[in-house]
Formats: C-alpha cells, sequence, structure tokens
C-alpha cells in the first residue's frame, strides 16, 4: 500500500514496510506533518486508509489520535513516510497511487518429530521343569500346566528325560501341576 498526499505545496507519501524499493526521506517534523494531514480531509483518508492496512486497531479513533498513531507506526518501522520531490504532483492537489501487493509469504510446514519409541516389552523369563520318581529315575512324557495368576495356562509335555524348558513368559508365580497325576503322587523341590 502506498499513498501520497500534498501539504502546504510538498508532496508526502506514506508507504507499508514492505515497499523498501521506494526512495526518498523521512522529512524531519514528521509528527508535525501528520498532525497537519489529520486537518486535511483528502490527507486524514491517506492516513486512515494507512493506518487501517496495519489492521492493528479494530476501534475507530479520533482525527487527533490518528495523527499520534501514524507516527507511532512510522517510528516503529510499519509505515514509511518520505518527502518526494517538489516536481511530483505538481498538476494535482492529491494523487493515489497503489503498489503490488506483497509476495506470498511461505509457510513451511513444522518439522515433524519422530515419534517415541514404544516402551520396551517387560522382560521375558522361563521356567524348567524335571520330573523324576522317588528312585531318581526321569518320568518321560509326562503332561504339565501352568496356570498365572490372572488364569491363563501354559501346557505341554515333558521329553524322554523329563524334563521340560517353557520360555517367554512374564515375571509371576506360577502354579505347576500334572494333571495325569493326582494331586498327592508328587511334590515340588527346590
Amino acid at each position: 500500500m502506498t499513498d501520497v498526499f500534498r501539504l502546504g505545496g510538498r508532496s508526502y507519501q506514506l508507504l507499508s514496510w514492505w515497499s523498501s524499493s521506494v526512495e526518498g526521506r523521512r522529512p524531519a517534523g514528521f509528527r508535525s506533518i501528520l498532525r497537519r494531514a489529520a486537518t486535511d480531509p483528502t490527507a486524514r483518508r491517506v492516513l486512515r486508509k494507512a493506518h487501517a492496512g496495519l489492521g492493528l486497531c479494530a476501534s475507530p479513533v479520533s482525527d487527533h489520535e490518528l495523527a499520534g498513531l501514524v507516527a507511532d507506526h512510522c517510528q516503529a518501522g510499519r509505515l514509511r513516510i518520505i518527502e518526494l520531490p517538489e516536481s511530483y504532483g505538481s498538476d494535482a492537489r492529491h494523487q493515489f497511487q497503489t503498489l503490488p501487493p506483497p509476495p506470498p509469504v511461505r509457510h513451511w510446514p513444522a518439522p515433524v518429530e519422530p515419534a517415541p519409541e514404544p516402551p520396551p516389552p517387560p522382560p521375558l523369563h522361563w521356567i524348567e521343569l524335571e520330573l523324576v520318581d522317588d528312585a531318581g529315575a526321569p518320568v518321560p512324557r509326562e503332561r504339565f500346566m501352568l496356570i498365572a495368576p490372572d488364569g491363563r495356562q501354559r501346557t505341554g509335555r515333558l521329553d524322554d528325560n523329563g524334563f521340560a524348558r517353557v520360555e517367554r513368559l512374564e515375571a509371576t508365580d506360577y502354579e505347576i501341576s500334572y494333571p495325569d497325576l493326582g494331586m498327592g503322587t508328587w511334590k515340588a523341590s527346590a
């Protein structure tokens, strides 16, 4: 956005912050120039348009406040006021120009953070079973059952040496039974 207005035989231009390619100098006493511009109907329209174009104030402002706000925007660098050469606009009281809009701002997507790694599975454990008779001889091919506290069961058979290793078990206490043997026919050893 760029607007030109004349006061006291001089031409002034208000430029938005992105119009940096326009050459010119900020006049000394620019605040007083803007206060005078707020009293001129055509120049006041230029000031209101420049102020509204920034989108920083939703409520209406008085003419007196308008000059101060535009001066503050110039001081902060959001607007620029420059004095144009005397030959500019000598054939008309006021002139209006519009610069092309600024190039679009690219908003690149934020970098995607990798998903956190899932927690490792709980370590798995194993149990070894060995069943021997009273004389210490192995009891081969006997069926066994492991029962977890939550009721889950694992079953299997001992090998020819009366031995079995059950792996991939959660760390908990298991009840061990030999269903084909009676309850009092066997006992656990350490």
